[in-house]
């Protein structure tokens, strides 16, 4: 879920044209109600000026310019043996996380056109290395290699990265590796955050405000308005303990009881996941219910490491020793998730923590940057440029 959703700038001009019916709540004041979205119109974070400067800059190739400069002056650096430079000129490599690639229905958070993903992918096929994840790890202990490395990953398994994501994938032959929450594959059902946002999309307002308790300050009177209002409740939620935020999620879905279409067939299915795989796809895990892992005891977590990861590789008969923690954020998970995945013989987990890798970044929290859904191929290839510009940057050991 990306921070776009706690924006408050509307876009009323795309989003008006959905204000259609209207409720009543307490003493007659109307609160605004519609069918569900079938699409989610896209929540610009940049700037119209950031957006031009952007496109400038790669209209007249200054970003990999840049990059080729910083590239020259390491190579020097490495040569001469300077040891001031440590980590800073060591081989870096990013990790893109995305979540879906398709623009309509569940999960309502994020959407990527096929076109712009497949845009994207050229681009990096073109200007960067895209290597698998086993590649980075290997390259972690070598450290031979200073060129740009792009790592690919998807998480929790949504039934559009087979429709939509694995043919672009195939025709630029892109390794990619995808985390499943094992859960959700198996019963056919979407995670609970997700019902959380069709819930807030399809339920009258005044029931939404009165049941809930929700502040009044809380806006549903767009579609927009109501994906901010389901991510702080989400947030909220991830702050508790998970027995409670599973008995708020159960109470939740008995009063507003969600339709099928908007949730049925979101997930991969096992067929499809083996059919990717014969074809290089790589799978890890990524729980069995995507819990904030911080948040659970420790049997619970074992449960969620263990059983998740027992799971897929029963399905593809193939060890799975990646896993990509929920949410990823610093507060998502402490040290006893880290020496769990130890002792469970985990190689490496990725987070959503922003940054690069090198080789003395911990294999257990590696960076990962989820900027990729931006409809802007400018502002993907600046972010990205400046990304590997940095000169300095947290390691992650730990």
């Amino acid at each position: 879920m990306g921070n776009s959703l706690l924006d408050e700038n509307e876009n009323k001009e795309d989003l008006a044209q959905r204000d259609s019916l209207v409720v009543t709540r307490g003493k007659g004041e109307l609160l605004p109600s519609w069918e569900p979205p079938r699409e989610l119109p896209e929540l610009p974070t940049e700037s119209v000026l950031r957006r031009a400067f952007a496109q400038a800059l790669f209209q007249t190739g200054c970003i990999r310019a840049a990059e080729r400069v910083a590239r020259w002056w390491q190579g020097r650096f490495r040569k001469a043996g300077d040891k001031r430079t440590g980590s800073v000129f060591s081989p870096k490599s990013a990790i893109l996380c995305y979540h879906r690639i398709g623009t309509r229905g569940v999960p309502l958070y994020s959407g990527l056109p096929r076109s712009v993903f497949e845009q994207q992918i050229a681009y990096l096929r073109k200007h960067y290395r895209i290597i698998s994840l086993e590649e980075l790890l290997t390259e972690r202990e070598s450290a031979k290699n200073n060129v740009p490395g792009v790592v690919i990953t998807f998480d929790d398994g949504y039934a559009d990265l087979y429709s939509e994501a694995f043919p672009v994938l195939r025709q630029y032959e892109v390794p990619a590796t995808i985390y499943l929450v094992a859960g959700a594959i198996q019963s056919g059902e979407i995670p609970w955050y997700d019902r959380i946002f069709v819930a807030f999309q399809v339920a009258p307002a005044d029931k939404l405000m009165q049941e809930l308790g929700l502040p009044d300050a809380i806006r549903l009177g767009t579609p927009k308005q109501r994906l901010v209002a389901a991510a702080r409740y989400i947030f909220t939620l991830r702050t508790l303990r998970d027995a409670e935020r599973r008995e708020r999620c159960d109470s939740l879905q008995r009063r507003f009881p969600l339709p099928l279409g908007p949730i049925m067939n979101r997930m991969l299915t096992w067929s499809q996941i083996r059919e990717m795989q014969s074809a290089g796809i790589s799978f890890g895990s990524h729980t069995m219910s995507h819990p904030m892992l911080s948040k659970l005891n420790s049997r619970e977590l074992l449960c969620e490491l263990r059983d998740s990861r027992n799971v897929i590789e029963n399905e593809l008969q193939r060890p799975v020793p990646d896993f990509s923690y929920p949410f990823g954020t610093w507060d998502s998970f402490n040290g006893e998730t880290c020496t769990q995945l130890a002792a469970l013989h985990y190689r490496s987990a990725v987070s959503s923590i922003p940054g690069l890798n090198t080789e003395e970044t911990n294999p257990l929290a590696l960076r990962r940057v989820t900027y990729c859904e931006t409809s802007s191929l400018a502002i993907f290839a600046a972010r990205l440029g400046r990304l590997f510009l940095s000169l300095a940057h947290d390691t992650g050991a730990a």
